[in-house]
């Protein structure tokens, strides 16, 4: 009659930052909207999260020492505990168990590109352990950085709650889920975007990603923008970047606000804005953003081209390091458009918390 399932980096939600009421740290179904008033010796965690969807209640709360004791104590960050079970309380049928666990990693795992946020399963019939899965993901991460693009916190601020809305993150979900469910239905491959952002190669907190994560950003890039735009037919790949770009209110300028590390860019690395088919820079597309995305795109695509393999292992660290930032931008940008999320999100170029583009 309900499961509790075990969190990996659930920053920012099983952090504090999210709360509509209060639970005792391990126990999701001790929540309650306010402090009971006969405290427990047992502490309370600060904040509880509880959202529902499709006839079931789901609980975050603060992990314990039980349930990092269960997990083991090596690599993971075990931060935070999904209690899931039926409105009504009835019976939970495995199916039902399957499929939540399968969206709620999945959404989690598209707020915070951790690659295996729901790493374990406990079920339960009438209060007696009836089910243990064990390594349900074979490669459970710790959080590689602290960037997720949902909020910490509502932008209004000024009345001193600053944390994300409940009702933003319910909505959230619901949104997600019905462009998941699409997804399965149609065979589509939203799914495989979402596993890209969350990939490995992105390395961890500690290690700047490498040029294999570039290849994974791009690859989320061209299937959100097949999403968005529809096939391609015979338009080049720079004019569907940039009817792209228009449909997510993002300006054809590559985003540097720094005006040094612009003349830097442009000046040393006019292959960025090279024109294949006219064989040279075209100067009216310097400086734009959907030039240099459609030309790596292209070289990631045909790297076994010893010209293009050049080409992107020429450009030093730090410029592969901005593409990856930029690409995960604009992935995170086109996956909220593609859900219909409207709402704030975090802008990891200008670490500001923004209006989504399209939404001004």
């Amino acid at each position: 009659d309900a499961a509790i399932l075990g969190m990996v980096s659930s920053k920012p939600l099983g952090h504090g930052a999210c709360g509509n009421g209060m639970a005792r740290p391990g126990y999701p179904f001790s929540f309650r909207k306010n402090l009971p008033k006969k405290l427990k010796k047992t502490p309370w965690s600060t904040l509880a999260l509880r959202l529902r969807y499709g006839g079931l209640e789901i609980t975050l709360v603060e992990t314990s020492n039980y349930w990092r004791n269960f997990v083991g104590s090596g690599m993971l960050q075990h931060d935070s505990i999904v209690g899931v079970r039926k409105l009504g309380r009835g019976i939970l049928r495995w199916e039902e168990l399957d499929d939540i666990a399968n969206l709620l990693s999945n959404f989690f795992g598209w707020i915070n590109h951790c690659i295996a946020p729901v790493f374990h399963i406990k079920g339960y019939r009438q209060g007696k352990l009836v089910y243990r899965g064990y390594n349900l993901h074979p490669h459970p991460t710790v959080p590689r950085d602290s960037f997720s693009w949902l909020p910490m916190f509502d932008v209004e601020g000024g009345n001193g709650t600053r944390q994300t809305q409940p009702e933003m993150v319910q909505c959230l979900l619901e949104e997600f889920a019905k462009t998941w469910t699409r997804n399965e239905e149609e065979d589509g491959v939203f799914h495989v975007a979402l596993d890209m952002l969350r990939s490995g190669s992105k390395g961890s907190s500690r290690s700047r990603p490498a040029v294999g994560y570039l290849r994974d950003t791009f690859g989320a890039c061209s299937i959100f923008v097949g999403m968005l735009m529809g096939q391609g037919g015979m338009r080049g790949r720079r004019d569907v970047m940039w009817e792209c770009l228009r449909k997510i209110g993002v300006d054809d300028k590559l985003p540097l606000p720094d005006r040094e590390d612009w003349d830097y860019v442009l000046q040393n690395h006019p292959e960025l804005w090279w024109a294949k088919n006219s064989n040279k820079v075209l100067e009216e597309e310097k400086g734009t953003l959907s030039r240099p995305l459609a030309n790596v795109g292209n070289w990631l695509l045909h790297i076994d081209d010893p010209t293009n393999a050049k080409m992107l292992l020429s450009l030093p660290g730090s410029v592969q390091h901005y593409l990856v930032e930029v690409s995960e931008w604009l992935a995170d940008l086109m996956a909220m458009r593609a859900v219909g999320y409207c709402g704030c999100y975090f802008n990891r170029l200008t670490r500001a918390t923004e209006i989504v583009p399209w939404a001004k």
